[in-house]
């Protein structure tokens, strides 16, 4: 990976950490499917994604497909024996400090 992009990346997972107080596991129904296929509580979702480093990046950010606000990052990780990718996004000022 590029020192930029990975400057970025770290970056990004910074300002998700310190974020994470707030966080908010979005409640559609593929996310849903995937807590319950895994046996996993918001806790465990939220301490999966404090877990996350550079070298589980995949891509972004990118505009959101959805026309959402703000630049989605993917990550990927295997949680319980199986692979996943956990899209993530950031808004107010964490975005806005990373030029988003």
């Amino acid at each position: 990976m590029d020192p930029n992009k990975r400057d970025l990346v770290k970056s990004f997972l910074l300002d998700l950490k310190h974020a994470t107080r707030e966080c908010i596991v979005l409640g559609r129904e593929k996310n849903e499917e995937t807590k319950i296929e895994l046996d996993l509580t918001d806790e465990d979702v939220r301490e999966e994604i404090l877990e996350l480093s550079v070298r589980d990046y995949c891509k972004g950010p990118e505009k959101d497909r959805g026309g959402i606000e703000g630049d989605v990052w993917v990550f990927g990780k295997v949680v319980k024996a199986r692979e996943d990718d956990i899209k993530l996004r950031l808004g107010g000022r964490s975005e806005e400090r990373r030029g988003g």
